[in-house]
């Protein structure tokens, strides 16, 4: 059995409402930093640096990658964030699940686009070719 050193954390990401031209800009990047600053003040310099976070936008939904040693303190750091990018664009972030290998996350991520399609019936094309392109990677 293969003993994975990494979690994977989906979260979800709630704008404000009015706040919509900020989060057009919001990147992986700004969420990175943001999540990597609050952590370190937090708990200290650490090795924050291992963190990747891929944002979603079109589903409202990131993942963050840790090292397993870490997880405690990201998570932590994830419930405290408020503040996205540069704008000081408010936000809050849930998590929503937490796996311990590439393949329970990438299933349950498939299982949240199904359901972003289920009820953004409209949005169907646009949410399919967002799945195939997670499942292929």
């Amino acid at each position: 059995m293969v003993v994975h050193r990494k979690r994977w954390i989906i979260i979800r990401v709630d704008y404000e409402p009015h706040s919509k031209v900020a989060v057009e800009q919001l990147t992986d990047s700004d969420l990175y930093v943001n999540l990597r600053d609050v952590t370190e003040k937090l708990f200290g310099p650490g090795q924050y640096s291992n963190l990747v976070v891929k944002l979603h936008k079109e589903l409202d939904l990131a993942v963050v990658q840790c090292p397993m040693a870490d997880y405690p303190r990201v998570r932590t750091a994830i419930t405290l964030l408020t503040k996205a990018n540069n704008n000081n664009t408010s936000i809050a972030l849930t998590c929503l699940a937490v796996h311990r290998c590439a393949r329970a996350h990438k299933l349950a991520f498939l299982k949240l686009v199904k359901l972003h399609i289920k009820r953004n019936p409209k949005r169907r094309h646009e949410l399919q070719e967002l799945a195939y392109k997670i499942a292929s990677t």
